[in-house]
């Protein structure tokens, strides 16, 4: 699966490789306390987070969190969704445990023989705002903050973005845009012909910025496999951008329009 995460000017862009080597030596019985406190500080809102948020919603990230338009869009592909990567020593081979905010440490306690392990990355959803309500209260001092809109956003914490395929030229991300509006309004991608053609046009002009290339590549074949849920996800927010006069730009306004 792949996840979406754009640049928004008006916030402090993060330096992706910034906590890479941080990868702490944790106690396998107070994993969930660790963890659940790093969620915490990133849903909230806190100055503190230092973990990153992407969403399963193409449309949440290009609609709601674009506010001028041509802000980098970066591609995450996930191969391990609700997992944590951890090894256990600082030279020893990485492998996955499952961990969800559910199940929380169930697997690891029965996984790991040893007192403790090194984090070295995750990927969890928090999309279900009960359940992630429920986890923060029994691990942290405090729950999700009210206005905290994981569930809406289809939300998904990372702790280091490890590859990604970034969209930056003001070109690029009006392309997906339109082509984004298209599919949304007519499902064109499920013609293999035209899609083809639009993966040959991005190519195109694409040429020396392979990881572009790959990035639309990917963004194609995810809304072909997930038009459904896309639409169903991305529809309130532009109903919403409709109904107060609030597009980014005007380009895809009469695809979307109904």
């Amino acid at each position: 699966m792949v996840c979406f995460h754009i640049e928004d000017a008006f916030e402090q862009r993060m330096d992706y490789m910034a906590n890479r080597s941080s990868c702490p030596l944790i106690d396998k019985t107070q994993v969930d306390t660790f963890i659940a406190n790093e969620i915490r500080l990133q849903v909230n809102g806190d100055q503190q987070r230092s973990i990153f948020s992407a969403s399963k919603s193409l449309g949440v990230v290009l609609f709601k969190y674009n506010k001028i338009g041509d802000n980098p869009l970066h591609i995450i592909p996930i191969d391990y969704l609700n997992n944590l990567e951890v090894t256990l020593g600082p030279n020893d081979r990485h492998f996955f445990i499952p961990y969800d905010i559910k199940n929380t440490s169930y697997q690891i306690i029965r996984s790991i023989n040893q007192a403790n392990f090194y984090l070295h990355n995750y990927t969890i959803d928090v999309s279900n705002n009960c359940t992630l309500n429920q986890y923060l209260h029994k691990y942290t001092p405090v729950g999700k903050h009210p206005y905290a809109a994981c569930e809406k956003d289809n939300e998904v914490l990372i702790r280091h973005i490890t590859t990604n395929f970034t969209l930056s030229d003001e070109l690029h991300i009006d392309a997906v845009y339109l082509i984004y509006a298209l599919n949304h309004r007519y499902s064109f991608l499920r013609n293999s012909t035209v899609f083809k053609e639009i993966l040959d046009l991005c190519q195109l002009y694409t040429p020396n910025n392979e990881g572009a290339c790959y990035g639309f590549y990917l963004i194609l074949n995810y809304l072909v496999n997930n038009r459904e849920f896309e639409y169903n996800a991305s529809n309130p927010i532009i109903l919403e951008k409709q109904n107060e006069g609030r597009f980014v730009c005007d380009m895809y306004y009469i695809a979307l329009k109904y």
